[in-house]
């Protein structure tokens, strides 16, 4: 309401757009626990239907596209002509904003971020790949596992933010709840290959 009815001076703003970002984040966390808390209790139900994943990533992609740009990345996407899958829309937006969410956090400066997806029999393998930090070899069997955290800092030496630790473990329950499977592959230093499947629209 400020932002859109008040005028604000050139000290201010600042103030404002930090104050929106921290209250969407804030939001992102709350949206989290109560989603994992829905999950664990079996109360989360999909609501299938036909969806163009390719639409709905290039979404995604439009809406990252700020963060992209701030951080120099650029972004490619190899989907072809894809047939449709059988999904929540919702979810499956939540799963793939969450991947391509942790790709951007955790790609360096002017690095590159792949999204890829081909039918393969009954499903679609899709996998979204960075040349970021990378995971050490300890910590990926832990990802997926609630509120498991995996220490990282920037080429400067600091941390970087992180969450609640729900964002994967949430997106393995949604892929699961499709009848998928998500994992990773990773070489420190090199980037991440994060893939997962979801059924084909019948």
């Amino acid at each position: 309401m400020l932002a859109e009815d008040f005028p604000l001076s050139e000290e201010q703003g600042p103030y404002l757009s930090l104050i929106k970002s921290s209250a969407g984040h804030i939001h992102h966390l709350i949206e989290d626990i109560l989603d994992f808390s829905r999950l664990e209790a079996g109360k989360l139900e999909l609501r299938l239907e036909a969806v163009d994943f390719a639409a709905l990533a290039n979404e995604i992609i439009e809406l990252l596209t700020p963060l992209l740009r701030e951080k120099k990345l650029r972004l490619s996407t190899h989907f072809g002509n894809l047939p449709l899958v059988l999904a929540d829309p919702v979810r499956l937006r939540q799963v793939l904003l969450n991947l391509l969410s942790n790709a951007v956090k955790f790609t360096s400066l002017e690095g590159n971020i792949e999204i890829a997806a081909k039918a393969e029999s009954s499903i679609l393998l899709v996998e979204v790949r960075d040349d970021g930090i990378g995971i050490p070899p300890e910590y990926q069997g832990e990802i997926f596992e609630r509120f498991k955290q995996v220490r990282q800092l920037n080429p400067k030496g600091t941390r970087i933010q992180k969450g609640t630790g729900l964002g994967l473990p949430i997106s393995r329950f949604l892929v699961e709840l499709h009848g998928g499977k998500i994992d990773v592959d990773s070489i420190p230093g090199e980037g991440a290959t994060f893939h997962f499947s979801i059924p084909l629209a019948p």
